[in-house]
């Protein structure tokens, strides 16, 4: 599996609304979509792991409208883009670690369930090799 660490945006941006662009979004963005060439024309892909921190940004999934975001869409505090993946508005931003795994399932199992159940058991032993310690 190829480790990737960068600052940048994950998605392909797909929308009507008005989108920024930034600079910091275009390797990972191109890494995605070579991946996803190479999974969709049957070529060697490798299984991938994006893990990186947005800069502040909001994206809307496929089926999101603007109507859920809570400010002016001509005058929005940051970029907004759309998404390829569900759920509503998700914001983004510095001090989020968030996790892009880019897995050819069919090097491994082509069964979505089997691929959620297995990624939700590897969080769930890497979180407990550490102690959390509520906050309130």
């Amino acid at each position: 599996m190829s480790l990737l660490g960068s600052y940048s945006l994950a998605s392909i941006p797909s929308s009507p609304l008005p989108l920024r662009s930034h600079p910091k979004l275009s390797s990972s963005a191109q890494t995605l979509r070579e991946k996803k060439l190479q999974i969709e024309n049957g070529g060697d892909c490798s299984d991938t792991l994006i893990i990186l921190q947005h800069p502040s940004v909001y994206t809307l999934g496929t089926a999101s409208t603007h109507h859920n975001l809570n400010f002016d869409i001509e005058n929005p505090p940051f970029p907004i883009y759309r998404t390829e993946r569900g759920g509503e508005v998700t914001f983004h931003g510095p001090g989020q670690l968030v996790m892009y795994p880019i897995i050819n399932l069919r090097r491994h199992k082509m069964d979505l369930h089997w691929y959620l159940r297995t990624l939700e058991e590897v969080v769930i032993r890497a979180l407990q090799r550490f102690q959390f310690r509520l906050l309130g």
